[in-house]
């Protein structure tokens, strides 16, 4: 206790009732000023202040001003004192006033009762800032209201949704603060607010509402109403919690996207081995066309029509196995050029009449040592991408060239090492990346597009595939001023190997004389073939099943140089069947056929063995089986 008492008299005498009641007291003072000291000093629990005190600060001065920084419990001694005096005391809020002389018992419950109040009063501020710190940090939008509806309490996020602070809320009915509407429409919801007052209230989460902002931005909220009994339990008001869930649904919207796509590239490869099959056959069959046909033919040219349309399906399968991702990668050296020229083609039919491409890449610049495919992936979604940010007309320009970075450099370029870089950009006139965003824009589901229109994932597949690939990717972009991405991807410095070059067929094919056992599934494909190796000298034997052909095997004593084989074949497949022929006859080679993509990978064919994958032309054929039927003799290795 700090007794502040000008009469050394009662200031005795309260020390002496002070000491009988277990309580100690840290200092008996005269003055204001004294007063102030001691409280910075000591920190007492409780204050007796006699009112009546001199000096140029009486009791209630000092109060006053040691109320402004210390939350203490006061209790005023006084004998007499004016009303003005008195006045001016219950604005300092004294638990209670004693008066000389004083009386024990009177003392001693006062102050146990200052100190109990002063600790409920305490726990209570602690309780009330804990609260108001949880629902400070809180996201949810959390607002109060009477039974009325009239708004109490607003946390900090409700708000910046509102647009207003709390002060400006109070008092204020709920429905002149929230604006919520219907999810699909954006219309306003007859008495919804009505509505949410009721307690027990709450949206379905899979339906949420849309709350426009202060500053009219459309949020999708879930929300929930609770009753919330006054101090009193006389009156009923309500708590009111909001729950953005605008990123979520975004997500899960991404998520579900994703998944969609991911069910295309399935999709994709499930049909890509039915789609090769069929044109295989027609690419087949005009091949043969273009062999019968004599010189000056008419027709000749609608035969090279229909085998120029079936090679760009062909090649569109197998753009479509890359980005499905149902192919596997196959690193090789690569053209930078011939990449970039091969997205041109793509490219061309997909950005608007109005949007120029432009496209620099001159050739004999360094080889890349990646699959084709990636880059390819690479470039088509970074010029999508420059599509969408052009929304009139503009220009996308693609640029190649290539640069020889020193440690210094490649450090200053954050590069993994040293060397030659080929520099891979895409360029466009579009309207820019906000420098807020820009650090972002390469994280999963991250996207600036509107809902429904963008799923997030193009850049963050175009920097996982750049990393694959041992190299960097920066942007330059300024609002308003187009963007500039920039790939570096470490060159091949050495002349890549002869084996790295794709091999031509020649324009001559050689004959052969060989019995060769053809066994294909689809009658078709099947004819096509067989007569392509009979015009060619061939002995063919054609069956439509891996039994029927091992049966044909055995009728022929085994009398075979080639078999030629789709992989997939009910029962007995291809493989099965060379593995089983071979027991019999060691020297015969292989050639097997499928319509799967890269399914030749996964074989171990052993020597004396190929593969082709379909579709494929007439000559490619012909070349593998004349280089198969050439190769020395293969030992018993499939």
């Amino acid at each position: 206790m700090l007794i502040v008492e000008d009469d050394p008299s009662s200031a005795f005498i309260l020390q002496k009732i002070l000491a009988r009641g277990h309580f100690q007291v840290a200092g008996t003072v005269s003055s204001g000023e004294q007063a102030r000291k001691l409280v910075e000093e000591l920190m007492p629990d409780l204050l007796l202040m006699d009112i009546n005190i001199p000096g140029e600060h009486d009791g209630v001065d000092t109060a006053e001003k040691i109320l402004r920084d210390h939350d203490l419990p006061l209790i005023y001694l006084t004998a007499f004192s004016d009303e003005a005096t008195i006045e001016r005391a219950r604005r300092t809020a004294p638990f209670a006033y004693l008066l000389k002389p004083y009386r024990e018992k009177e003392v001693l419950i006062t102050i146990e009762m200052a100190l109990y109040k002063s600790r409920l009063d305490r726990v209570g501020k602690a309780a009330e800032q804990r609260l108001a710190a949880t629902l400070g940090a809180l996201e949810d939008y959390v607002l109060t209201t009477d039974a009325s509806g009239h708004v109490t309490y607003l946390n900090p996020a409700a708000e910046r949704v509102v647009g207003r602070s709390m002060e400006a809320c109070a008092g204020r009915h709920l429905s002149e603060l929230l604006d919520l509407r219907e999810r699909e429409t954006r219309t306003r919801i007859p008495d919804i607010c009505d509505r949410v007052l009721q307690p027990g209230f709450h949206t379905n989460p899979a339906h949420p509402l849309v709350i426009m902002s202060g500053a009219g931005e459309a949020r999708l909220v879930q929300v929930q109403t609770n009753a919330l009994a006054e101090t009193d339990g006389a009156t009923m008001g309500r708590v009111i919690i909001l729950r953005d869930v605008t990123q979520v649904d975004q997500l899960e919207e991404n998520i579900r996207r994703a998944q969609k796509l991911d069910a295309v590239g399935r999709l994709a490869g499930g049909i890509s081995h039915d789609f090769n099959n069929l044109l295989a056959i027609i690419n087949s069959f005009a091949d043969l066309l273009l062999l019968k046909a004599k010189p000056g033919d008419p027709l000749e040219k609608y035969y090279r029509n229909i085998r120029s349309a079936g090679q760009r399906g062909a090649d569109l399968v197998s753009r479509l196995m890359t980005f499905s991702r149902r192919s596997s990668s196959i690193p090789q050296s690569v053209s930078p050029a011939d990449v970039v020229h091969e997205v041109e083609k793509m490219m061309r039919p997909l950005i608007r009449e109005n949007i120029e491409l432009v496209i620099d890449a001159p050739s004999g610049l360094p080889q890349l040592h990646t699959d084709p495919g990636q880059i390819e992936q690479v470039l088509v979604n970074l010029c999508l991408n420059a599509r969408d940010a052009i929304t009139d007309a503009g220009r996308i320009t693609i640029s190649l060239a290539s640069r020889k970075y020193d440690s210094l450099e490649a450090a200053r370029h954050n590069l993994p090492a040293p060397g030659t870089y080929v520099l891979l950009s895409v360029a466009d006139t579009g309207c820019g990346i906000p420098s807020e965003i820009r650090e972002k824009i390469f994280e999963p589901f991250f996207t600036t597009k509107e809902v429904g229109k963008g799923t997030g994932l193009g850049l963050a597949m175009v920097y996982s595939l750049v990393k694959q690939n041992a190299g960097r990717i920066e942007v330059q972009s300024e609002p308003d001023k187009g963007s500039v991405f920039t790939i570096y991807l470490p060159a091949i410095e050495a002349k890549p190997e002869a084996g790295a070059v794709r091999e031509e067929a020649p324009d001559v094919i050689p004959r052969g004389h060989e019995r060769v056992l053809l066994v294909e599934d689809d009658p078709n494909f099947a004819d096509c073939v067989k007569s392509l190796l009979d015009m060619h000298g061939y002995d063919t034997v054609a069956a439509s099943s891996g039994e029927e052909a091992y049966e044909q095997f055995l009728e022929h004593g085994g009398n075979f140089d080639l078999l030629v084989a789709d992989v997939v074949l009910p029962k007995l497949s291809g493989r099965m069947l060379a593995a089983q022929l071979r027991k019999q006859q060691p020297k015969l080679r292989v050639l097997l056929m499928s319509g799967y993509e890269n399914v030749g990978q996964a074989e171990n064919l052993g020597p004396g063995s190929d593969r082709l994958q379909k579709p494929f032309s007439l000559n490619t054929l012909l070349v593998h089986v004349r280089r198969l039927l050439d190769e020395p003799t293969p030992k018993n290795d499939l």
